[in-house]
């Protein structure tokens, strides 16, 4: 059998999970009603196996094991993620920590992703509403596609983007500059991503509306946990490629991987939902083929998303590595630039479906930025 070589590009094949919060209106309770909320809402859906609520097991790094501490014991198990119920469309839902959490099937098209998106937002609508069919009129079930919920905890997006080994290994072993590049770029992505917020949380400098709802949240630059102590590049190396045999047409599970990114807001817009997918698309096929411009990396990754998420003016700056101060949109359109150059030089053709239309839509949309023309953006971004 023809020895196969390792992919140099992948197609962007991107997945996520929705997480939404879910309580009972009216029914004030010390412990709060997510519980029975979560429970009542994936009790209307109807999936495979349905109905069983067996608890999952733990499959994630951060996450400790009894089997690990203790040999021979049977494999553990992560009672906050359980019910997993599986549609035909290829998504599913569960409960994650009390609320609600969906995925959707990986797709390779952005225009796929918005539409699977708004799919599964369909189907926990309806659920909801058949929940709180069940329950007295003044106490229906409110289910939010937010990302905090000013107690302490934050919820979003988790996007997964199918990548090559060697990608991974140059952006969390190797080569430290390309996570400092993913880490400016999906910072300043936030003025389009954010689903806006009202305050602050988590020990943040008050202010009275923000850009993200996330940004908070994040405290350091690169870690392998999601619940805690948030890393902007996440390192949680979990393929999901699959057990494939060699062939001449496809490549070996071992050199591909998956690029786990819990940074952004949770996107009902349209636009917004599509760029996020699509450009970052784009910026991941980017560094796959090494383009990467040192002086569009941030000098401090962390305090940039702060910044500039507590600045809804777009008019604050943050220091590039090189000394120059820069607002977000201004660094967008770096990155921008950098993508239509390699776009036109048909880099991209075979990787990101629609490329030379998510370039169409993230330029007018960092134009109108660039205009404040909040008015035109309104339909567009959260």
């Amino acid at each position: 059998m023809t020895p196969v070589s390792t992919p140099l590009n992948v197609p962007k094949l991107c997945g996520a999970d929705y997480e939404f919060q879910n309580f009972i209106t009216n029914e004030l309770r010390p412990e709060g009603t997510g519980y029975e909320a979560s429970r009542l809402l994936l009790r209307q859906i109807e999936g495979y196996p349905g109905g069983e609520y067996s608890s999952s097991p733990v499959t994630s790094p951060d996450l400790p094991t009894t089997s690990a501490a203790h040999p021979g014991s049977p494999p553990a198990y992560y009672s906050q993620d359980f019910g997993r119920k599986f549609l035909p469309n290829g998504m599913c839902f569960y409960v994650d920590l009390n609320h609600l959490e969906g995925c959707i099937a990986e797709v390779v098209s952005a225009y796929d992703h918005v539409a699977s998106c708004h799919a599964l937002f369909h189907h926990a609508h309806l659920a909801a509403q058949r929940a709180s069919a069940e329950l007295p009129d003044a106490q229906p079930i409110a289910l939010l596609a937010n990302n905090s919920d000013g107690q302490g905890n934050s919820f979003g997006t988790h996007l997964n983007f199918l990548i090559t080994r060697g990608e991974w290994e140059n952006i969390f072993h190797r080569k430290p500059h390309h996570q400092l590049y993913l880490a400016a770029f999906q910072a300043s992505l936030q003025v389009i991503t954010g689903q806006g917020k009202v305050g602050a949380e988590n020990g943040r400098d008050a202010v009275p509306f923000q850009i993200s709802q996330r940004a908070d949240y994040f405290e350091i630059l690169s870690g392998v946990q999601t619940t805690y102590n948030r890393p902007i590049v996440n390192s949680r190396d979990e393929p999901h490629c699959g057990d494939w045999s060699a062939s001449v047409s496809c490549p070996s599970p071992a050199s591909l991987a998956r690029l786990h990114c819990i940074f952004f807001d949770n996107n009902l817009c349209h636009v917004a939902a599509f760029l996020k997918v699509g450009a970052m698309q784009l910026l991941l096929t980017m560094l796959e083929a090494g383009r990467i411009d040192p002086a569009l990396i941030l000098d401090d990754a962390v305090d940039s998303v702060i910044r500039w998420s507590h600045d809804p003016a777009l008019e604050t700056k943050a220091r590039l590595v090189g000394g120059e101060d820069i607002t977000a949109v201004d660094l967008q359109r770096r990155f921008f630039d950098e993508a239509a150059r390699f776009v036109a030089e048909g880099r991209a053709d075979e990787f990101v479906p629609h490329a030379r239309e998510i370039l169409e839509l993230w330029d007018d949309t960092l134009v109108k930025l660039a205009r404040r023309d909040f008015d035109a953006l309104a339909p567009r971004l959260d």
